[in-house]
């Protein structure tokens, strides 16, 4: 029990620290994490590029061969990035500052729960592999 009212609000604005530095310490790591996210499904997207460059490949059968789920296969394909967001680099953003400042913000646009809005991955032949009925999944700019 407090002895007066200074202990009190001592303690109590000790408390409300706490909670500030643990929320803040929770914002920057999911701040990171989302950034990791964004810059792992770039390089994905980059990397199957290239290889449906090189090899011709239906892209079930990628995903199957790299035991894809659909929704890596999605993010895999997703041309226009619509599933997750570009990286966006910050020149001004320093990772050793302490303040959590506007990326803590919420995001800009809230993804929809629906699959709705996610691009159709379905193949134009109907025949599960992904492509327009050759069996080869067209590469470069014109996936979609």
């Amino acid at each position: 029990m407090a002895r007066n009212g200074n202990d009190f609000a001592r303690r109590l604005l000790r408390k409300e620290q706490e909670t500030m530095k643990a929320k803040e310490h929770a914002a920057k790591r999911m701040y990171n994490a989302l950034t990791s996210l964004r810059e792992a499904a770039d390089e994905l997207q980059e990397s199957v590029d290239e290889y449906m460059r090189l090899e011709r490949t239906p892209r079930a059968q990628l995903g199957e061969l790299l035991e894809m789920t659909g929704t890596e296969l999605r993010i895999a394909f997703d041309l226009k990035r619509e599933l997750v967001a570009a990286v966006e680099h910050d020149d001004t953003d320093d990772a050793s500052d302490t303040a959590v400042g506007a990326h803590a913000a919420a995001p800009e646009e809230e993804a929809p729960a629906s699959d709705a809005n996610e691009p159709d991955v379905t193949d134009d032949a109907g025949d599960g592999d992904g492509t327009d009925g050759s069996g080869v999944y067209p590469v470069g700019p014109h996936w979609q």
